[in-house]
């Protein structure tokens, strides 16, 4: 898949969900690799927020290439750091992307910058994200597959939803 396919499907590292002057908040994955749940933000956000999903739904993507969820942490933190330089951060993160979020706080801070904001939901603890004992026993992309599907699915229909809605309020 070409890099522009992969921007037009919503495949890419970083996903735009809605763009503005204000301040980023950055949305991390679950383990399906996709942030495109996170859509649903821009309802509840006020408009001044921009909000950028950051993902790993390639094959190619961190969440295959990487050992370990720290070498998805310091590839994130890089993907992050190219966006937006410096601080304030304003993290938000879902199962997986708690964690990640978490880890990317961390390191953040011990390099003098600033997070402003840390959101966690539903998120386990570093220390049980044991990549290999789920690979071990069957936890890989085919098995992430459907799951992600349903992901991509439901964020369709919030983006037509979301369009829908925009037209009925201008009329």
């Amino acid at each position: 898949m070409s890099d522009e396919q992969a921007q037009r499907l919503g495949y890419e590292t970083l996903l735009p969900l809605r763009e503005s002057d204000g301040p980023t908040l950055f949305c991390f994955h679950p383990a399906s690799g996709f942030a495109w749940q996170f859509s649903v933000l821009a309802r509840y956000l006020s408009p001044r927020w921009s909000i950028i999903g950051i993902q790993s739904p390639r094959p190619n993507g961190p969440m295959q290439q990487c050992a370990d969820l720290d070498g998805v942490i310091e590839h994130h933190l890089k993907t992050l750091r190219k966006q937006q330089p410096h601080g304030p951060y304003y993290l938000f993160g879902y199962s997986l992307g708690g964690t990640l979020a978490q880890g990317i706080a961390a390191r953040l801070n011990e390099q003098g910058e600033a997070v402003a904001f840390l959101g966690l939901l539903d998120t386990w603890p570093p220390e049980t994200q044991n990549w290999a004992e789920k690979e071990a026993n069957g936890l890989d992309s085919r098995t992430c597959w459907p799951k992600s599907t349903r992901e991509r699915q439901a964020f369709i229909a919030a983006q037509q939803g979301a369009r829908l809605q925009r037209a009925v309020y201008r009329h």
